[in-house]
């Protein structure tokens, strides 16, 4: 699944190359797809509008045209945005494209069809529940030493599992969380309230590092994971952790272990985290 420096860097992209483009026609190849408006009708209420702005809240895309509509697009595991020709040829798994007046067109691609595709009015965007849930921004100022340790205060639960608690600290999925804790030398199962404020300051301190570092790399790629160029994201070759069970430790002689955290399969050092 996409994290947030792969939906960071596909909005990044997307704002360079369609603000301002005008949409000339909606192809709905895959109606499921859009969710809570029927498909004539998301046709109907893009046709002719001009984006204004790509934003990004945690994992989610939101593209904003005029007229006080926005696109909220959730790419979940597999879903892929793609820049292209408008006569260019598509697959099956092709379920949505938004055509522009110049010739271009993004193609929304989606393997298994988890991701979905709704249409909001831009002042009740942050309103939303799928939005209004989220926790705060990872690489948001606000997010400091004594941010963190008010949100994760008497939490008994597994140092990993938090941190994928969107409603906590939004946009953080299975890589990161793996790097940010072995950055930070923090076992995933420790519990919340065995971290001390210095262990705390450790993994945002990792967490920033690693997340501006992924963004300017454009993201990682496994297998589905491309920007709207159809390329893909270089930080794959910084991982020190993540699927790399076997391997020895790039800090140590230990073999990285692989373990289930919050059902989740979890990458860590036994030597250096702890």
């Amino acid at each position: 699944m996409p994290e947030l420096p792969e939906v960071e860097t596909i909005k990044r992209q997307l704002d360079k190359i369609i603000t301002k483009k005008k949409i000339k026609d909606v192809r709905v190849l895959y109606p499921k797809i859009i969710k809570g408006t029927r498909k004539e009708i998301f046709k109907k209420l893009l046709f002719g509008k001009e984006v204004k702005k790509v934003k990004r809240r945690a994992k989610l895309l939101i593209i904003e045209v005029n007229n006080d509509l926005s696109i909220l697009i959730h790419l979940r595991m597999t879903g892929q945005i793609l820049f292209k020709n408008q006569n260019e040829k598509f697959d099956q798994h092709t379920h949505v494209i938004i055509d522009f007046e110049d010739g271009k067109s993004l193609y929304y691609r989606d393997i298994r069809k988890f991701g979905s595709i709704k249409l909001i009015k831009s002042k009740e965007i942050f309103n939303h529940p799928e939005v209004k849930r989220l926790g705060v921004e990872p690489l948001e100022k606000s997010l400091n030493i004594s941010k963190i340790k008010t949100l994760m205060n008497g939490k008994k639960a597994m140092v990993k599992s938090l941190l994928l608690r969107q409603d906590l600290i939004s946009g953080l999925g299975n890589i990161y969380t793996d790097e940010i804790l072995f950055e930070a030398g923090i076992f995933p199962k420790r519990s919340g309230d065995s971290l001390s404020d210095e262990d705390w300051q450790s993994i945002l301190n990792a967490m920033k590092r690693i997340l501006k570092k992924s963004i300017k790399e454009k993201g990682t790629t496994f297998r589905d994971y491309v920007g709207v160029d159809d390329g893909k994201g270089n930080y794959k070759s910084y991982l020190k952790v993540y699927q790399r069970a076997g391997k020895s430790c790039v800090n140590c002689t230990s073999h990285i272990k692989k373990i289930k955290v919050y059902g989740r399969g979890t990458y860590f050092c036994p030597f250096c985290q702890k």
